[in-house]
């Protein structure tokens, strides 16, 4: 193994240029190579589009949908907001 390397070394000690040649190309060409990746993060990425599972979500999120939603309540101090009127309105707009 020892003379692999030594010999792998003294090639690159003598042809530097075409290593370094060789290297950069590598490197161009892996630049093209990143920028033909695509992000893809939806559900479509974990199951194909033709499944029952698949359909059954889209189905779903078509009559329910899955967007979070927030509503923050203000007020000046937290026993206004814990008025037994208040938690009664929040509930209603929870359910």
């Amino acid at each position: 193994m020892e003379r692999f390397f030594r010999r792998l070394g003294m090639f690159i000690e003598n042809k530097r240029l075409v290593v370094i040649i060789i290297g950069l190309m590598l490197i161009v060409a892996s630049f093209f190579g990143a920028m033909q990746l695509t992000m893809a993060a939806g559900i479509e990425t974990f199951m194909s589009t033709d499944s029952q599972v698949y359909q059954d979500y889209e189905r779903f999120n078509q009559h329910f949908s899955s967007e979070a939603i927030v509503v923050l309540v203000t007020g000046d101090d937290i026993t206004q907001l814990l008025q037994p009127d208040n938690v009664r309105a929040m509930e209603t707009i929870e359910s």
